[in-house]
């Protein structure tokens, strides 16, 4: 059987050093997955570098989920890959799956969707980063909390653990995975999409359970829409990042 694996090449010129791919994944991995779309974008630093890129991994909101992978380019879509635009050195290689339409971001076929990424994409193994926004900061919580040792770090934006749900905690097992791991946390306090008591939870929760390495950001004006100044005004999210690494 063929694989075609990409079947579309997008270069934005205003992003020189940044290439945007998208991909499919192949049907015998697809054939499996029932909330993840086939196809995901990979972005890319088109400067040659000496060593394997880390990677950061995005996970996207309700608002882009669907079948066309154009939506991960506009609205709430990939807010770090704004990131190219003002430092065009970057090193990350970011890889962004897509949830399909009403569905929710699944931690078991999140690792299925990564177990081939990770055989078919060069990147750094012990420097892999993840993030999300609003369900994907959802996702974000649930994926380290189902893996913890897979990520060197995560932010977690607008999220929590349960949607609707204040009572709703990780158990002992996931609270140690997300212990295991070094959160920024981003949420704006005047928001009514999801309320900021989600990320206090999970701080509270993560940190009672032992951890040191929680950052938490609180935007105090601010409501739901708060990707611009985590992700593109804050560019110390990018360095804070590089700065850990699994052993």
């Amino acid at each position: 059987m063929k694989i075609y694996i990409i079947f579309l090449i997008i270069t934005f010129a205003c992003f020189a050093d940044a290439t945007i791919e998208i991909k499919v994944l192949p049907e015998n991995i697809s054939s499996n997955l029932k909330t993840i779309n086939n196809n995901y974008l990979v972005i890319y630093n088109t400067n040659k570098q000496k060593e394997p890129p880390p990677l950061l991994i995005f996970l996207h909101g309700a608002g882009e989920r669907g079948t066309d992978i154009s939506k991960l380019k506009t609205g709430a879509g990939i807010p770090p890959f704004r990131f190219f635009d003002k430092e065009k050195n970057q090193p990350f290689l970011i890889i962004s799956p897509q949830c399909l339409p009403d569905k929710w971001w699944n931690t078991d076929e999140l690792n299925i969707w990564f177990a081939y990424i990770e055989k078919t994409e060069k990147f750094d193994k012990k420097r892999i980063y993840l993030t999300g926004l609003s369900m994907g900061g959802f996702g974000t919580f649930k994926w380290v909390a189902n893996n913890g040792s897979r990520f060197a770090a995560a932010a977690p934006i607008c999220g929590g653990w349960k949607r609707k749900d204040f009572n709703s905690r990780p158990i002992n097992a996931e609270l140690k995975n997300l212990m295991s791991v070094p959160l920024w946390i981003f949420h704006g306090d005047k928001d009514k999409v999801v309320p900021s008591r989600q990320s206090k939870n999970m701080v509270n929760w993560i940190e009672a359970a032992g951890s040191n390495q929680i950052k938490f950001t609180l935007f105090k004006s601010l409501g739901h829409a708060i990707w611009e100044e985590a992700y593109v005004n804050n560019g110390q999210l990018y360095e804070w990042f590089l700065k850990h690494k699994r052993n």
